[in-house]
């Protein structure tokens, strides 16, 4: 075969692949528009239910139609001093409710199952930790609040009246654990004032016994109130 000819079948050969489709360069599933979406579980509720009931960008609704309210949280709560972790029920009727908060009840820090709690975490150190010689003069003590607290998502065709009675539970719910979150904020510097008191050996023994008065506080008053229920922190 000569030169020139092969010279040709090259060319067309080139062109060829050069008008091949783009398409076939691409990784399965790397263009997939609902691929962020998935899987479901990585996404809370809330998040669950924007995701499939929003409408594509461009597609247009059905002709006069008015997009469906989305489905929000009941109550709006806030506990200075602490920070607010969550846990969500579904429902229409009382019964639903109360069956969802006992099967998501967390558990306190003495084992009492109850709608809300209020942990807390409080840590100390100092240079020479745990040595003969060390600078309690510089010790550190930090505290860490959390409330974990009920969120109720109600069907869009919720009772007014579940509605109300549900907004001012969780207002006296709130109220109860504010009273175990301003305890320890306050009564926590006494761990730096006694590691500062105590030697290098008996600091750290020190810290802990200052612990007691919290837990008393948190003890007693959950005693004197039933865990909230004689303020009212009752469902239904």
């Amino acid at each position: 075969m000569k030169p020139k000819l092969i010279l040709l079948m090259v060319s067309i050969l080139l062109l060829a692949c050069s008008l091949a489709p783009a398409a076939a360069t691409s990784q399965p599933g790397a263009a997939s528009a609902s691929a962020t979406l998935l899987p479901a579980q990585t996404l809370n509720p809330t998040e669950a239910v924007r995701a499939t009931a929003s409408p594509s960008p461009g597609v247009p609704s059905a002709a006069g139609a008015t997009p469906l309210p989305l489905p929000s949280p009941i109550g709006s709560i806030e506990i200075p001093g602490a920070t607010l972790i969550y846990y969500d029920i579904y429902g229409s009727t009382e019964t639903e409710l109360r069956k969802q908060l006992d099967a998501k009840q967390p558990v306190g820090f003495d084992g009492y199952r109850g709608d809300a709690t209020t942990n807390w975490d409080i840590h100390w150190t100092w240079p020479g930790y745990g040595k003969l010689n060390c600078n309690l003069d510089a010790a550190k003590v930090t505290l860490k609040v959390t409330v974990i607290f009920p969120r109720w998502i109600p069907p869009l065709n919720a009772a007014p009246e579940l509605v109300t009675k549900w907004t001012k539970y969780v207002e006296v719910v709130a109220f109860h654990e504010q009273h175990h979150v301003d305890s320890v904020n306050t009564k926590y510097k006494a761990v730096e004032t006694a590691i500062k008191g105590a030697t290098c050996l008996t600091a750290d023994a020190a810290a802990h016994k200052a612990l007691d008065p919290i837990y008393k506080y948190d003890a007693d008053y959950d005693a004197a109130t039933n865990h909230g229920e004689t303020e009212g922190a009752r469902f239904p």
